[in-house]
């Protein structure tokens, strides 16, 4: 709740009388939704009265006698079986909580949602009206969450968990067949469907890392996400299932496959009636697809399961209730992702990472959609980016530290955030950490750098840089203007724009009056227009080309005077390098003079990518070239994240994923390493 300055809560005019607005809201607001839900359950529950109804005459034929016996003649060991396949199935219950409080970014710590999600369940699974009593349980739980909070978390837990069953219950089906026997091309193409679905939530979570539903704007769920929650839904199901298997009487002769494909069905049924626990459908449904097994048994067994797997869970569920939130160490509470917004100053523990940076890119943080990941111990901080797959750490860490302590770092970051982790362009000695601690690391690109202090055209690798500024004799160019031409800039790069098919992001500049006065500008112009500029951004370590922007009137050679000037003013600084940026090549420079193979083919590799202009304007200066990497845990990691990263970079306000929350104080140990 938010309190003004006054410390009261905003309040709205109701009548006559000051209401607390949160109060209004949570008391009209959830009554009322309350009120629709419990509404829409009375055509399922109405529909299970019926079918009841219709079976009536079979219930009345059933041994009351035969049920009780089947039920005491269950053994220890199988109630104790029973057991353990329950707290199986409700471990997975609890992880949809964590796995959606993650993927909601409520803030929740695991072990909370593991607990209220497993009371949740344990109590409105046997109570009925699974959302509002789930809301009102995880609200009891989990104190941090608001009312709304708790609702949107069990709906999505009850939807997600809906598709995940689905997932399962078809494949079962194409795995196992009907438990009735015989599996017709109708029931494999119905069967097939939630599969297909499946299959295109996935294309959909690569391709679309948000969608807008009128007004509102959903985050689609990671395929990390996805896959995980049809992994919960089978040991979920698979799990259930087997607490009621073991309660069989072991002379009943029935393949574990058959009662698994019945149990999804029957609880398929159970969930559409909406009936505490299913009472009615359950039952009825399992009848009726397992007719080999006398019905009497059948029933005892399920009453039996009933007992194990509702009556004691639900008991639990409300001493929980009764006995309230519990405060837990909340693992990985340590680790920080603070989004930075954009701005022209940032605060000062920020600019000092910035300037101490061994990168000069780290001044892409000032673009937004990008977060510094930290940790409160001695671990470097990092500049980070969400994408739809993966948490991306841009270059090498921020400050110094282990890279092993970094990597474990981002791990849990990743983890925190339902992604998958990767590193992005960093150096040889991160690479090599990464590959120490397990990941998969391949060359993603080759910097070129250059150290303005021993730089000179006198050199016969410099040639045809020689030739390309003599062409550009005639090109007046300013560092850093008083007056800056924001006017001409902007219409220049306009016109860039056009030629180019858009700007591209992420770890590429784009052009922002706010972000260009933070870096080194030089404008080049022929008579007395401007026709070009370069900026670089520039902290302690080196300068680095970001933008470069051309009209379409730009003298040939005007770019390698506007660099040619940064080189000699940099020196003049006493700048230790400078960056001319990277090209995206997975062959190393020096790979090429071993191979003649190798060499006829970087060409082609960076036509491809578009970099084949650009590395042949860089090597022009014969510089030095660094391979830079890209790492991840695994392969299908390392393929998704770089996806992920050339989406972004093609379509930065598409894909990237922005906060737009303001940015929160950073954490004491960090400022305090920060500012030594």
């Amino acid at each position: 709740m938010g309190f003004d300055l006054g410390g009261r809560a905003p309040t709205r005019k109701v009548g006559a009388r000051a209401v607390p607005q949160t109060a209004v809201e949570n008391a009209s607001g959830f009554g009322g939704h309350a009120a629709r839900q419990l509404a829409k359950q009375a055509i399922p529950i109405g529909l299970t009265f019926v079918v009841l109804a219709l079976f009536a005459d079979q219930f009345a034929t059933l041994d009351r006698a035969a049920i009780w016996d089947a039920i005491l003649n269950v053994s220890a060991f199988q109630w104790t079986l029973a057991t353990f396949a329950t707290i199986g199935s409700f471990w997975a219950l609890g992880r949809y909580d964590a796995v959606l409080h993650r993927h909601l970014e409520t803030g929740v710590d695991r072990t909370s949602a593991l607990r209220s999600g497993i009371t949740a369940i344990a109590v409105s699974q046997t109570l009925g009206f699974g959302l509002v009593t789930g809301a009102l349980a995880r609200w009891r739980m989990v104190p941090s969450l608001t009312i709304w909070q708790a609702t949107r978390v069990s709906a999505v837990v009850a939807a997600s968990f809906l598709g995940g069953w689905a997932v399962v219950v078809a494949s079962c089906v194409l795995i196992f067949g009907l438990p009735t026997g015989g599996l017709s091309a109708g029931v494999a193409a119905l069967a097939l469907l939630p599969i297909i679905v499946a299959m295109g939530a996935v294309v959909a979570s690569l391709l679309w890392s948000t969608v807008s539903v009128g007004r509102w704007q959903l985050r689609l769920p990671s395929i990390q996400t996805i896959f995980t929650i049809i992994g919960l839904a089978a040991a979920d199901t698979l799990c259930a299932a087997l607490a009621l298997y073991v309660l069989l009487p072991p002379e009943v002769a029935l393949p574990f496959g058959t009662l698994y494909v019945a149990f999804l069905l029957a609880f398929g049924c159970a969930m559409i009636s909406a009936t505490p626990g299913g009472v009615g459908s359950f039952e009825i449904s399992m009848i009726a697809l397992l007719p080999v097994v006398p019905m009497d048994t059948l029933v005892g067994a399920i009453v039996a399961y009933r007992i194990i797997y509702y009556a004691v869970p639900a008991v639990l569920g409300t001493v929980a209730l009764a006995v309230g939130p519990r405060n837990h160490h909340k693992r990985g509470a340590d680790i920080a992702l603070e989004p930075v917004a954009p701005a022209l100053v940032m605060p000062r523990a920020i600019e000092t990472l910035i300037k101490g940076a061994p990168r000069s890119e780290a001044h892409f943080i000032r673009q937004g959609g990008k977060a510094i990941l930290s940790r409160n111990d001695a671990s470097p901080d990092w500049i980070t980016a969400k994408t739809g797959q993966a948490l991306v750490a841009m270059g090498d860490p921020l400050t110094v530290g282990s890279y092993r302590s970094a990597i474990d770092m981002l791990t849990a970051g990743a983890a925190a955030h339902n992604r998958l982790a990767c590193i992005y362009k960093c150096g040889a000695r991160m690479a090599v950490a990464a590959r120490r601690a397990g990941h998969i690391v391949a060359p993603i690109a080759q910097e070129a750098w250059i150290d303005p202090a021993t730089f000179t055209l006198e050199s016969s690798k410099r040639r045809q840089l020689r030739r390309k500024l003599r062409k550009a004799k005639d090109v007046v160019i300013t560092a850093n203007p008083k007056s800056m031409p924001w006017a001409e800039m902007r219409e220049i790069h306009d016109q860039w724009v056009a030629r180019h098919g858009g700007e591209r992001g992420f770890s590429m500049g784009q052009f922002d009056e706010t972000y260009v006065r933070r870096q080194q500008v030089f404008c080049a112009y022929a008579d007395d227009s401007l026709v070009a500029f370069v900026t670089f951004n520039a902290n302690d370590a080196e300068w680095g080309l970001d933008l470069m922007r051309s009209s379409d009137a730009m003298p040939d050679g005007t770019m390698h005077a506007l660099v040619a000037m940064a080189i000699d003013c940099a020196a003049l600084a006493g700048v230790p390098r400078l960056s001319l940026a990277a090209v995206p090549s997975a062959i190393p420079e020096g790979t090429c003079k071993k191979s003649r193979l190798i060499a006829k083919v970087r060409p082609l590799f960076d036509a491809a990518t578009g970099a084949a202009g650009l590395a042949q304007f860089k090597r022009s200066f014969a510089p030095n070239w660094e391979t830079l990497y890209v790492a991840a845990p695994t392969w299908f990691a390392l393929i998704a994240a770089c996806f992920d990263i050339g989406r972004a970079i093609q379509s930065p306000n598409a894909t990237l994923e922005k906060d737009v929350k303001p940015l929160k104080q950073i954490h004491k140990e960090v400022k305090r390493s920060v500012m030594q």
